[in-house]
């Protein structure tokens, strides 16, 4: 029987930090951060707060606020190839082949930004892809949330309408995660699956018996 199988990215594909996080760090390193874009960011922050609450740094898109949105991609496309490709766990490059060859549909559903995401899905021979969309204003990106954001009960939605697509119903999906923020997607799939999880993932992965991988 083929089946769906969802992985996330950071903290299962590669490790902790987040591919997102690092790609930041280098675009700060580099100069494209600049006071223009701290500013938008503690707007940002200010403005979505009370809707946002706990989530709102995940949220904030806000570092990239009047950047040319070509060239950024550009530039995320080539960390991405450089720094964070060769970060994939054996394990995890092991299992997509393995899904592949059982003709199962193998879908990438993450938060990070989308150039770094499609960078991974074309790499791993993904079928379909579901990462952050920023928002953006005749090829700049403009202080306002995310499009889509795949992130927790998001993810939940997304994987809904993934199944509607697919005429498959959720119960029947193998889905792999590693943070407790995953948790709305694992604990109503088929199969789920903990890869290095958080402290309190494992402790509900131990208690109801699935599967962890520790590459």
């Amino acid at each position: 029987m083929n089946h769906l199988a969802i992985f996330d990215l950071d903290g299962t594909i590669i490790p902790n930090p987040s591919s997102e996080k690092q790609f930041f760090f280098w675009l700060l390193r580099h100069g494209y951060i600049k006071l223009p874009q701290v500013w938008q960011s503690l707007l940002f922050t200010i403005k979505w707060l009370k809707h946002f609450k706990q989530e709102i740094f995940v949220k904030n898109k806000a570092y990239l606020f009047n950047l040319p949105v070509d060239e950024i991609n550009e530039l995320a496309i080539n960390f991405t190839q450089q720094e964070l490709l060769p970060k994939i766990r054996s394990a995890l490059a092991q299992r997509i082949t393995a899904h592949h060859q059982n003709n199962d549909t193998v879908i990438l559903l993450t938060g990070t930004i989308e150039p770094i995401a499609q960078v991974f899905a074309k790499h791993l021979n993904f079928d379909e892809c579901y990462p952050a969309i920023c928002a953006c204003k005749d090829n700049r990106f403009v202080n306002s949330p995310p499009i889509q954001h795949p992130y927790k009960m998001t993810k939940l939605t997304i994987a809904h309408q993934i199944c509607a697509k697919h005429n498959a119903d959720i119960n029947t999906i193998i889905n792999y995660g590693n943070s407790i923020h995953d948790l709305p997607l694992l604990q109503v799939v088929g199969t789920p699956i903990a890869v290095t999880p958080d402290r309190k993932l494992k402790r509900i992965a131990l208690n109801r018996g699935w599967e962890i991988i520790n590459p």
